[in-house]
């Protein structure tokens, strides 16, 4: 998997490698949707989870009740 060339702090491409090492879905962007949302997510065909706190450097809730989850189309 190639990284991209642009100058990001090391903890953005460790947590991108992660993901990627995890599905094949190759995504032009990303969206992290805030409290409330989860139900969107669960109306996408096929999704992947990730629980955040599997991700590295990847900020979790401290929250209850939030699913903390990452989901991939």
């Amino acid at each position: 998997m190639e990284i991209p060339s642009a100058p990001i702090d090391k903890r953005y491409h460790e947590a991108f490698e992660w993901i990627a090492s995890r599905t094949s879905l190759r995504p032009k962007i990303g969206i992290v949707c805030g409290s409330g949302l989860g139900k969107f997510a669960e109306t996408l065909e096929e999704p992947q989870f990730f629980e955040y706190k599997d991700i590295p450097h990847f900020p979790v809730s401290t929250v209850p009740g939030h699913k903390v989850k990452s989901f991939r189309k």
